[in-house]
């Protein structure tokens, strides 16, 4: 099987494209200073966020994926 590089990234896949420490990730992420999402008790980032993030976008133009919310599934009842 031929490894292949995934647009989602793991706490230690992030500090690597950061190159900054794995714990400067987690205070970062739990902050909300840097685009993440948490998936059960696991962080996870997009590659091409935080590549944008680093470059320098402003503030609002990168939503905290760790403060989004979800809108709410709408369900019509049977049309008789």
């Amino acid at each position: 099987m031929e490894a292949t590089q995934s647009d989602i990234l793991t706490v230690d896949e992030a500090a690597e494209l950061l190159k900054i420490p794995r714990s400067s990730v987690y205070t970062l992420a739990q902050q909300g200073r840097i685009p993440a999402k948490k998936v059960g008790r696991h962080w996870r980032f997009h590659r091409g966020v935080l590549l944008r993030y680093v470059a320098g976008l402003a503030d609002q133009d990168l939503p905290n994926a760790s403060q989004e919310s979800i809108p709410p599934i709408v369900v019509k009842p049977p049309i008789d």
